[in-house]
Order: structure tokens, then sequence, then C-alpha cells
């Protein structure tokens, strides 16, 4: 009885462990076209115009409510704009509504972590932008880690925001996303933040602002 108790625990054991190697985070961001630095943990792109995408991972929890895109200034001024699109990269039929600002601020954020952003003291503002909810099963979902640089599988389905955005001025600017999804069982409303391995930021690359180095770290 106690060997087939040791070898139930076992058996158990990986699969936990298989379940967490497997996990896929609910919100992710992902920039199109990058190229991932394994020193840094980080994509980067020399563009000023990119691709960012906003995974959510519907089929997970279900429906995220009141996704929102947080960006992140820092440097004396400059501009950003978010224009909807979408990728040839993978399944992708839906294009996003356009952003509305919801809010901003300096310092803490309500939210999420200050995960070195919203605690650093050269941080200028944080905007939020509302996305709306991600209730969609139109694309193919992965896990955008970087290891190895493109997923070896899409397990899930979901809905990817794909936004065209310049950024010019700012000396740096971080991406981070949050939503909320509700156990339809017993109505408990769980919050989800991109993890602070699959967040991303943008910063300048030169003194001219002629050119964007976009990076997203695992």
């Amino acid at each position: 009885m106690r060997a087939r108790f040791r070898t139930f625990v076992s058996v158990l054991a990986l699969a936990l462990l298989a379940t967490s190697a497997q996990a896929i985070p609910v919100l992710q961001i992902y920039v199109e076209g990058a190229t991932y630095d394994p020193n840094t943990e980080t994509w980067v792109t020399s563009q000023s115009d990119f691709k960012l995408w906003v995974v959510g991972d519907v089929d997970a929890f279900g429906p995220i409510q009141g996704a929102t895109l947080t960006a992140s200034f820092f440097g004396l001024g400059g501009s950003i704009s978010f224009a909807p699109g979408t990728t040839a990269l993978i399944t992708d039929p839906s294009v996003p509504a356009g952003l509305a600002l919801a809010g901003s601020g300096t310092g803490g954020h309500p939210v999420l972590p200050p995960h070195g952003i919203f605690n650093d003291a050269t941080l200028h503002h944080w905007e939020d932008w509302a996305m709306g909810d991600m209730s969609l099963t139109d694309s193919p979902i992965g896990d955008y880690n970087g290891s190895p640089a493109w997923p070896v599988s899409f397990p899930d389905n979901g809905q990817v925001n794909v936004y065209d955005v310049h950024v010019e001025g700012w000396t740096k600017v971080h991406f981070d996303a949050y939503g909320t999804t509700v156990d339809t069982t017993d109505g408990k409303a769980t919050t989800w933040k991109t993890p602070g391995s699959h967040d991303g930021q943008v910063p300048v690359q030169n003194e001219t602002w002629d050119r964007v180095k976009a990076m997203y770290r695992d």
C-alpha cells in the first residue's frame, strides 16, 4: 500500500510540474518582428514604428473584462500613438476597437505592482488605455517567453489585440496590461496582470530620437 501511495504521489507531482511548465499567462505583451536577446531576456527591434500585441488567453478562465494597456513614460516629454491593426503571423481575423484613455498618474499604480517601474524616481507619468473586454477565441495562443524565439505550440485560443505604435521623444516607454475574469460557478473575480517576464518597454536609441529600440522581456 505504501509503495502504491508513493507511486501515486510521484505521478501527481510530475503531472503538476508538467502543468506548471506549460502554463500560459492570461495576459502577455509581445512585439512583432523583434529579435530575442537571451542575455537581457528582451525582445529587441530598432524600428520606431512597431506592432504591439496584447495577448489574452480567453480559453483559460473565460472573457477578460476591463482589459487595460498601461504605458509608463520616462524622459522630459514626447508622444505616442496607437492605431488598431492586425497581424499576418497568426490567425487574427478581428481588428480591436480604438484605445480610450482611462486614467493617468505619477508614482504608484493602483493595480500593477511596482516592478522597478512605478517605484522608479525618474518616472514621468503613466497612462491607462482601455481596450474593452477580450472575449473572442479567434486566435491561437502560445507562450511568448522568448525560449524558443517563437512558441512551439498554441494549445489555447483567445483574443490578440494588435496596435500599430509610434513613439518619439520619450527616453523610455514601458508597457503592461491587466484585466479581470469572473468564475461563473461562484462569481469570484480575479485580476490578472502581465508577468514581469511578459511585459515590455521602448527606450529611445539615440539623442536625435530618430530611432526607437522596442524591448520586450520574455
